[in-house]
């Protein structure tokens, strides 16, 4: 799985590891929510499949980078949960 920061921009020390926590967390939410809803991977392990991190708002979106038929699968489940919620 691959996520695009942006925008890329520099943070301060304590910034950045909260940044990277969120980040991780959503890692792991992400991956429970493939498996929970088998939602096959059209790449190994699932490295095509692409978010959009907005740091700012510390706000994830699926990226249309992500080829079909996962781009399509993932997105029709987003809208049903909410993957956004860190924790």
């Amino acid at each position: 799985m691959k996520i695009n920061w942006l925008p890329n921009v520099s943070f301060n020390e304590n910034d950045l590891r909260n940044k990277l926590e969120i980040e991780y967390e959503f890692r792991k939410k992400m991956t429970k929510f493939l498996i929970e809803n088998q939602i096959e991977a059209c790449c190994a392990d699932y490295n095509c499949l692409v978010f959009n991190f907005y740091v700012s708002k510390s706000y994830f979106e699926i990226s249309p980078e992500t080829p079909e038929p996962l781009y399509s699968s993932v997105l029709f489940y987003w809208k049903n949960i909410s993957l956004n919620e860190v924790g």
